[in-house]
């Protein structure tokens, strides 16, 4: 059945595997823990417990359904109770469970196939990903952050300490730490899941209330195999369907449709390859959405991604190192669009699941599910029109942090509100202070500053940090005038 069918045989299966041992020794429970310890006590802390544990459950779960499910029957009626709208939450907790298909090291399947496909090394792929991951997070939490200032909805009261649960829960973090590290050393992925398996094991037996016995290692073996079934037959039925279209043509076929379609414009590529992939996402799981969209589409992303000389050198057959990342952008982006099937109706899986949770309509949580996972479709922008994936570590720190003040910039323009509602002008300007901080200067064929700090993002953060001091100025203000009011009355 080909490659696709190899990698579900192989790695795709050890880490399946891997996250049934984790979840059966009790580790979604010590996530929720850490999670609410961290982030409870912050303005809408039950949201920011949502995204934290979702997060962290994505590094051990590849499935958004999985993740809503998991960790939703937790954060949504804690979210509920402390007064944001049953929509809201649920809206929240799928938003952040599909970041666990994105988020290092599993990222579901897509990770392992994208690997096989480009033939560039699984590590990379995950170590690319990691400050991407982190940005979309970042961008729900903020949502999570307006809306709570907005609706006064405060943290949590509770004084729970973060290390008595580190120390109980500490032994959770070994077979992570084992795995990481094996596939830093340069061990294969099904090995290192493997050992880190067994560490689990062993690991449990470090504390006195969760130690695997028989029962629970079985329990988790069929856990692992029933989760793979469905996974395995998907992959399976997938690799025949690139098999076909490999055979025939097609994707040649649909990369020439995209570049003449696209009139060679980058971004209206990636807006057709938004749209197909919604479409896809209707009838196919989201890794078999990305895998049939990066046969089609990869190659005419990366031919519009590089430049006219670089193009020259590769149609010359001179082999260029470069193009391996821009070919590992453009797939990203596919795989990033791929997981609008999760939130965007009018087939939102991941919010669905939600809404069964909540008790809320399922069109109308995917609603604002796709609002509040905003940071889906802005983020691949950044691998297409910056070095966030292809640059330095300094190129790539620097769009990083220009493009958290871009993105919560964006954030306070959807909801209309700081500290106190905005008007329309304002929202103009922080419209304009999101747009700089997100885009190079290359797209206006300028030099950057010193050669690292963009000047638009230089621009940018001007005019977010002008804006902002104005905009409290002006509520403090209004508040001060209307307590002179009150007095008078």
């Amino acid at each position: 059945f080909g490659p696709i069918a190899t990698i579900s045989s192989t790695y795709v299966f050890m880490f399946i595997l891997f996250a049934a041992f984790l979840l059966k020794s009790g580790a979604g429970d010590f996530i929720v823990d850490v999670s609410s310890a961290v982030a409870g006590k912050y303005t809408g802390g039950t949201g920011h417990v949502a995204v934290f544990s979702s997060a962290l459950m994505g590094t051990i779960s590849g499935s958004a359904v999985a993740n809503t499910v998991s960790t939703g029957s937790i954060t949504i009626p804690m979210m509920k109770k402390a007064g944001f709208k049953g929509t809201f939450a649920a809206a929240v907790e799928a938003a952040a469970s599909t970041g666990g298909q994105i988020m290092p090291p599993i990222m579901g399947a897509g990770a392992f196939i994208m690997a096989q496909m480009t033939h560039i090394p699984f590590v990379t792929i995950i170590t690319v990903s990691i400050l991407p991951a982190i940005l979309y997070f970042a961008s729900i939490a903020f949502y999570i952050h307006i809306h709570a200032k907005e609706h006064n909805i405060k943290g949590e009261n509770n004084n729970v300490e973060i290390f008595p649960i580190l120390r109980e829960g500490f032994h959770f973090i070994i077979p992570l730490s084992t795995l990481i590290g094996l596939l830093i050393y340069g061990f294969t992925p099904t090995y290192s899941a493997g050992i880190a398996i067994v560490t689990i094991v062993f690991a449990s037996y470090l504390t006195k209330t969760k130690r695997m016995g028989v029962k629970e290692i079985l329990e988790a073996l069929a856990l692992g195999s029933q989760n793979m079934v469905v996974t395995g037959v998907l992959l399976v039925a997938v690799g025949i369907i690139v098999g076909i279209i490999n055979i025939s043509g097609v994707g040649i076929t649909f990369s020439q449709l995209i570049m003449e379609w696209s009139g060679n414009s980058l971004l209206i590529a990636i807006i057709l390859i938004a749209v197909a992939s919604l479409v896809l996402g209707m009838g196919l799981p989201v890794t078999a959405s990305y895998v049939v969209l990066s046969v089609l589409s990869a190659p005419a992303l990366v031919g519009l991604m590089l430049s006219p000389e670089m193009a020259a050198l590769v149609n010359a057959g001179i082999e260029m190192p470069e193009v391996a990342m821009y070919l590992l952008s453009a797939h990203l982006i596919i795989f990033w669009l791929s997981q609008d099937s999760n939130l965007t109706p009018p087939v939102c899986l991941a919010a669905f699941a939600a809404a069964a949770i909540a008790k809320t309509p399922p069109m109308q949580t995917g609603l604002v599910s796709w609002k509040v996972g905003k940071g889906m479709y802005i983020i691949p922008l950044l691998f297409a029109f910056t070095p966030l994936i292809t640059g330095s570590w300094i190129e790539k720190i620097e769009v990083f942090g220009f493009a958290l003040f871009g993105i919560m910039s964006f954030s306070i323009v959807m909801e209309g509100f700081w500290d106190k509602k905005m008007l329309v002008l304002e929202r103009i300007v922080f419209a304009v202070a999101a747009i700089l901080l997100l885009i190079p200067d290359s797209l206006f064929n300028i030099e950057s500053y010193l050669g690292i700090i963009n000047a638009t993002h230089l621009i940018g953060i001007g005019i977010f940090i002008v804006s902002m001091i104005l905009h409290k100025k002006l509520f403090k203000e209004q508040k001060e005038f209307g307590e002179v009011d009150m007095r008078d009355v």
